[in-house]
């Protein structure tokens, strides 16, 4: 006699689902060496550069300073030649207005100043007189660094001579203004004249140097 119970099925067992859920994975443990965003080496301090490095960019930073110094004492030092010593080439003028034009970072106001500065004090002109017309210089020639820097090496020439004309009226004016009288003109001219005729050779040792700073910062 057949049972009454139906037999029972077994359980129908659902697959399981291979779609598993994207958990982030646990940050990485720092490892010596990494750098973050700032530069810095997580776990390991500052990034320090070696002291070769470090010591050929400050070589770099103060070779301009150094020339222009240079400058003054070429330019205060006697040199034997009647009406040279009394209105000699404007060596710092030269070196102002093209480090202004090609590497104005290396040669900043203050270095202008000191730069100023100390030949006022070796070549006995009233302090400060020398010192604002190169502060002066420098002002007019970073404004019009663009139009210098994109025309030929006659229209920096020419730049030259109107700014050896500009810091010699200046120089006369502002020394007619301290002394109370007019003074002569003639060595502001001679001096002039004899800066805006030697300004090719003054470029070109200078654009020497640029050179070499230049390999140096390929090197560093």
């Amino acid at each position: 006699m057949p049972s009454p119970i139906p037999p029972r099925r077994p359980a129908r067992r659902c697959p399981r689902s291979t779609h598993r859920p994207n958990r982030p994975s646990p940050p990485r443990p720092p490892r010596h060496g990494d750098l973050g965003a700032t530069g810095r080496s997580r776990g390991a301090g500052p990034v320090i550069e070696p002291w070769p490095r470090r010591l050929l960019a400050n070589l770099v930073l103060l070779v301009p300073p150094l020339v222009g110094f240079v400058c003054v004492l070429i330019g205060v030092a006697p040199s034997g030649v009647s009406g040279i010593d009394a209105a000699g080439p404007a060596l710092t003028l030269m070196l102002i207005y093209f480090w202004t034009i090609f590497q104005p970072h290396l040669l900043p106001p203050p270095a202008v100043f000191i730069i100023g500065l100390l030949q006022d004090t070796l070549s006995g002109a009233p302090i400060g007189l020398g010192t604002l017309i190169l502060l002066g210089v420098q002002q007019f020639v970073a404004r019009e660094r663009r139009v210098f820097t994109a025309r030929t090496f006659g229209i920096a020439w020419f730049g030259f001579g109107v700014v050896a004309f500009l810091a010699a009226g200046a120089g006369w004016l502002l020394g007619s203004l301290h002394g109370a009288r007019l003074i002569e003109l003639q060595p502001f001219v001679m001096q002039m004249l004899l800066s805006i005729a030697l300004y090719p050779l003054a470029s070109w040792i200078f654009g020497q140097i640029v050179r070499l700073l230049d390999s140096l910062e390929e090197f560093r």
